[in-house]
């Protein structure tokens, strides 16, 4: 599986369990907290909250430009 880094990274969250924030979490925290069997579950969750991640912030970017268009901004 490809790694990717990402700039995005959502720094609040209302959990305060950190299985719960795949993208705080790092492998090793991981496997303190958990097993070393479920590392291909935790990569495949925190590749697809990063994704989702991204795509939330792009919406988030397309509706700001459309504000800014139906108000002048």
């Amino acid at each position: 599986m490809s790694k990717r880094k990402s700039e995005l990274i959502p720094t609040h969250t209302t959990s305060r369990n950190p299985l719960e924030s795949p993208w705080a979490l790092g492998e090793e925290e991981f496997v303190r907290r958990r097993n070393s069997e479920l590392i291909p579950s935790y990569r495949r969750a925190r590749e697809e909250t990063l994704s989702l991640t991204e795509d939330v912030v792009n919406v988030e970017k397309k509706i700001d430009e459309r504000v800014k268009g139906l108000y002048g901004l």
